[in-house]
């Protein structure tokens, strides 16, 4: 190797001189760059492999990372998947029981309850049992309503006006407190049906009073004081007859309450609802006076009811009977107007003594916001005494009555309407309006007129136009033009008088 280097550093010119020669003292500088490069080469080769040995633990201890949250997350996911389905099976199982005991209250307080609990919003927590044992729910008023019994305490009140239009009428123009009820009703051990319904004007009176057993909707059981199931308009509640008043016919004619017994029902899907009963034939709180009792029954069919889509849905057609052999005194009846005038009047002895034949028809048809109604309505009494007079009488009337909902409501039987937007000033509302329209025919024999044994006109032709405003469904205004035409002229207070033009007017509130 020396040798090497001499010959490179003297050159080939000089090779046959013989020269002494030195190792330097330090490398030479070809010599350092070459140890140089050998160190960089070494370090190269190790630096990669040592930092790729670093990126590869910083992976696994990241990935590391990732699988325990994963892990963390999974865990999470699972037990919230096992919260879910035991809240799904807590809602199931009171959902259950919710409908176990809806399904223990019949119909129609069944009807009524469902209606209610409809609007309530649902609250998720388990009631106590204190809670369970009794709820509280105010809509169409007030109900008490624990697992086997239900109380609902409402009523109403009615403030009329009557302004008669023709000078020197012998009726005054007045303000008038017309009805002012009190209604309890309810069910006992789901079962068992029970009103108390009292008028709390003059001297306070119950109207009704009965118990009901309601276990098989095609035959319950009534007994008791209520309404004889007989006519149509004289079955709605007088909150939600179409006029003020109710047609002369039905006013005069309308057996009203009575203390008796009935089975009543419905089948066929409830397109036939039926009454039949047996009563005193005396009237509110009265005793018989007769071993015979007066049977009243009437059916309405409404044929086309589970047809949603027909135009005769709505269309209900019915009748009504009913005949005894009773004892009634009329002295103190009378046949009076919508201003509440008597037309025709019973001698003061006058009394029924014989056989009583009541008969009726009726057609209702209600198709969105239109409604038609017209009733047919007679009673034969076979015979009548006054003094040493005796004769027969019949009475027949009849009516048809057409409204309209002119902010599109659907028209409603018994019930009240409820507004698309309640009357409200500041939200725009301006409830429901409803216009309506009347004819009737009222008409008797003259056989009474003529002996002595009645006064007044053995007929009258009436006409009305209405208006009706429901702010909401607890408030009812009512407006009434009423034009009533005597068949002959009657004498009252010593006015003679062919007709009566009269406006009524109602404001009423129900809770």
């Amino acid at each position: 190797m020396i040798n090497k280097i001499k010959h490179m550093a003297w050159g080939k010119d000089n090779a046959d001189r013989t020269l002494s020669y030195r190792l330097p003292a330090k490398p030479p500088f070809l010599i350092l760059i070459i140890i140089i490069g050998i160190i960089s080469t070494a370090f190269g080769a190790f630096t990669p492999q040592e930092v790729a040995a670093d990126t590869a633990g910083e992976q696994r201890r990241r990935i590391e990372e990732l699988e325990n949250r994963l892990q963390q997350q999974e865990k999470q996911l699972k037990d919230t998947r096992e919260q879910l389905e035991a809240m799904k099976k807590s809602m199931d199982a009171q959902q259950q029981k919710e409908e176990q005991a809806k399904a223990k209250i019949k119909t129609p307080t069944k009807e009524v309850i469902k209606e209610i609990l409809g609007t309530i919003t649902m609250d998720y927590r388990e009631a106590t049992p204190e809670e369970k044992r009794l709820e509280t729910i105010y809509d169409d008023g007030f109900y008490l309503r624990g697992m086997d019994d239900t109380i609902k305490i409402g009523g109403w009140y009615q403030f009329d006006g009557r302004l008669y239009l023709d000078e020197g009428y012998p009726l005054a123009d007045t303000f008038t407190n017309r009805r002012a009820r009190l209604d309890v009703r309810g069910v006992l051990e789901n079962d068992w049906g029970y009103r108390l319904y009292a008028n709390l004007l003059g001297s306070p009176v119950i109207k009704e009073a009965w118990l009901e057993y309601q276990h098989f909707p095609f035959a319950r059981l009534k007994l008791g004081q209520f309404k004889e199931p007989f006519s149509l308009e004289s079955q709605y509640s007088s909150r939600w007859i179409d006029f003020v008043e109710r047609s002369m016919g039905v006013t005069a004619l309308q057996p009203g309450e009575d203390i008796g017994v009935m089975v009543f029902g419905n089948f066929w899907n409830s397109r036939v609802v039926y009454g039949i009963g047996a009563f005193n034939g005396q009237g509110i709180d009265e005793d018989a006076v007769v071993d015979d009792k007066d049977v009243t029954g009437r059916v309405a069919v409404q044929p086309f009811r589970q047809q949603k889509d027909s135009l005769f849905e709505k269309l209900y057609i019915g009748g009504s009977f009913g005949f005894g052999n009773n004892e009634l005194k009329l002295g103190n009846k009378h046949f009076v107007t919508a201003g509440q005038l008597p037309f025709y009047e019973f001698a003061s002895d006058a009394e029924a003594d014989g056989k009583i034949y009541r008969y009726d028809a009726e057609i209702e048809w209600l198709n969105g916001p239109f409604d038609l109604t017209t009733e047919f309505i007679g009673t034969h009494y076979d015979r009548i005494r006054a003094g040493v007079e005796e004769d027969a009488l019949t009475v027949n009337s009849w009516y048809l009555t057409l409204s309209y909902v002119l902010t599109g409501e659907d028209a409603q039987r018994n019930k009240p309407i409820e507004p698309h937007r309640n009357f409200d000033f500041k939200g725009g509302g301006w409830g429901a309006l409803q216009v309506l329209g009347r004819f009737e025919r009222f008409w008797t024999n003259d056989d009474l007129l003529d002996n002595g044994m009645a006064f007044g006109s053995d007929g009258a032709y009436g006409y009305s136009l209405g208006l009706n405003w429901w702010p909401n469904i607890h408030l009812k205004f009512m407006l009434n033009y009423v034009y009533t035409d005597f068949d002959q002229t009657i004498t009252m207070s010593g006015e003679e008088l062919n007709d009566e033009n009269v406006i009524l007017s109602r404001a009423q509130f129900n809770f």
